[in-house]
């Protein structure tokens, strides 16, 4: 006895339906076997990206990363140099970068609740501070005599263009064309707030 068209029709979006919902389910059944009674992961899918800034010899460098599931990737996020400045006595060609993030931007699906979110900081197609010939130059010959103490002044100089507080006459000085001025100016801020130089720990043991 032949089905009716509207029965049979039925019948077929009850099967998509319940097959769609087996496709949708396998994955996630699979993490937990996989996962078993460990941590889940946090996310199902990342993708990430960063400018970064040497302190050496000042290039600038972008790397790109995307994972799923949090411990699988799907690319290696290698550094590629993307800017130089030409510093009087420093090659960039033959530096051994120190890369510090200066700008960042990362979109993930989390999990399980599949919801998008989005975080960044800075610039990644390039801020003008970080350009800046003096400060460049600044912080690669301090980076020649110590690599320590060059590594945490930018690191705090970063988190206060992060937090706005890079105003004033230190925002003056980092900008302008003295290179002499910026580490007296910026030294002060860092130790204003109780932090000591790795330089001045180690006098100290």
């Amino acid at each position: 006895m032949p089905v009716p068209f509207k029965a049979m029709s039925r019948r077929r979006w009850l099967i998509l339906a319940a097959s769609l919902l087996i496709v949708w389910t396998l994955p996630f059944l699979g993490i937990q076997v996989y996962y078993g009674n460990a941590r889940l992961p946090q996310t199902v899918f990342l993708h990430g990206k960063a400018r970064h800034f040497c302190t050496k010899c000042g290039s600038h460098a972008v790397t790109q990363m995307t994972t799923l599931f949090d411990g699988f990737q799907l690319n290696t996020p290698h550094p590629v140099v993307v800017w130089s400045p030409g510093i009087q006595g420093v090659d960039p060609t033959s530096c051994k970068h120190s890369f510090i993030i200066i700008a960042a931007s990362d979109r993930t699906i989390d999990f399980p609740s599949l919801r998008f979110n989005q975080w960044g900081f800075g610039k990644l197609e390039g801020d003008p501070l970080w350009s800046s010939p003096a400060l460049v130059t600044s912080f690669a010959y301090l980076s020649r005599s110590n690599i320590e103490d060059s590594i945490q002044l930018f690191c705090h100089l970063v988190a206060l263009q992060t937090r706005g507080g890079l105003t004033g006459s230190l925002l003056d000085t980092v900008t302008g064309t003295n290179a002499d001025a910026i580490f007296p100016i910026l030294y002060q801020t860092f130790t204003n707030g109780g932090s000591v130089l790795p330089s001045q720990r180690n006098k100290k043991h």
